[in-house]
């Protein structure tokens, strides 16, 4: 698998993952969280949270992810995404 690039979607909720799905298959979970439903799209090769009903909406603008570490979370649904992989996770920072 290229670098960095993930291979595997994980789904959690309140710390217990529901879904471990590959990413090479479009696919729509809808995933009930303690304030509602929020949809995750993957769309074979790439994942999103599409919709939630938090009022922020951050979770939702955070687009669509595809390395290896990415996360999107709706933290009043307790709902976390993550994308995994073989390789490492791409680097988000460096220090000296």
């Amino acid at each position: 698998p290229d670098a960095g690039v993930a291979q595997r979607v994980l789904v959690d909720v309140d710390g217990v993952t529901l879904h471990d799905v590959l990413l090479d298959q479009p696919q729509r979970l809808i995933v009930v969280g303690p304030v509602g439903q929020s949809v995750i799209l993957i769309d074979g090769t790439r994942a999103r949270i599409a919709s939630a009903p938090c009022s922020g909406q951050i979770c939702v603008a955070r687009g669509w992810l595809h390395r290896i570490g990415d996360v999107a979370a709706c933290v009043p649904n307790r709902i976390v995404l993550r994308l995994t992989g073989d390789a490492p996770a791409a680097l988000d920072g460096i220090t000296q």
